[in-house]
């Protein structure tokens, strides 16, 4: 399929495709440095997993409370005191939830702790959104933090999921929500497709809806 027009991880008649195919695409890009137990912090078994789907062993999904989908292994902990032992991890996935963390370094710094020498951290996190308390929404993040953040591991990188342009047609896009979807459909469809148009025709990375870091303990 056309990277352009991806929608396997996002539908692109949804208002949210401009921010979410983009950091699904980088995730995918890297994919295949995931291996072994992937634990991931907050997730669901959401679109991303089928990213990883034939390269890991295992999935763990953390969170605060157990999720509905009793075919994973699902374990009930907090970020900041994650429990598994030091050096038990393989690969570390994290979509959407950093800005939700009231001490962020030491979510990081438990992240690096678990996982193993050598294995990788994907996250995702907004550097531009409304806010979206679910239950709190505290931060949001450059790129210049993030790796402040990520200080401990031997290698990291961020990349920009699009630019200013398709930040403002996303954030132009979020009414939409308050419309039918039979409304909605073709005018969100055309504009997410304008929109990652004109953003990599005028492409600048200083303003994004989100940064994805990969992280390399």
């Amino acid at each position: 399929m056309n990277k352009f027009f991806d929608s396997r991880f996002w539908p692109i008649h949804d208002r949210l495709w401009l921010t979410l195919h983009k950091t699904y695409q980088i995730i995918e890009e890297h994919s295949e440095k995931a291996k072994g137990n992937l634990l991931d912090i907050g997730g669901e078994k959401n679109r991303v997993f089928e990213i990883f789907e034939g390269k890991i062993k295992n999935y763990i999904s953390l969170d605060i409370k157990h999720n509905q989908n009793k075919s994973d292994l699902n374990v009930v902990g907090d970020g900041l005191n994650l429990p598994f032992k030091t050096n038990s991890i393989d690969t570390v996935l994290c979509t959407q939830v950093l800005e939700h963390i009231k001490e962020p370094q030491i979510f990081v710094n438990e992240t690096h702790r678990v996982l193993k020498k050598g294995s990788y951290c994907f996250l995702s996190t907004n550097m531009t959104w409304f806010f979206h308390a679910v239950p709190d929404d505290y931060y949001r993040f450059t790129e210049s933090g993030l790796k402040y953040l990520f200080k401990n591991f031997s290698e990291t990188e961020v990349y920009p999921a699009g630019g200013y342009i398709s930040t403002l047609f996303a954030l132009t896009l979020l009414p939409f929500k308050y419309l039918p979807k039979p409304i909605s459909f073709i005018p969100v469809t055309i504009l997410n497709i304008l929109g990652k148009a004109l953003d990599k025709l005028f492409f600048d990375s200083r303003l994004t809806t989100n940064l994805v870091i990969l992280a390399k303990k």
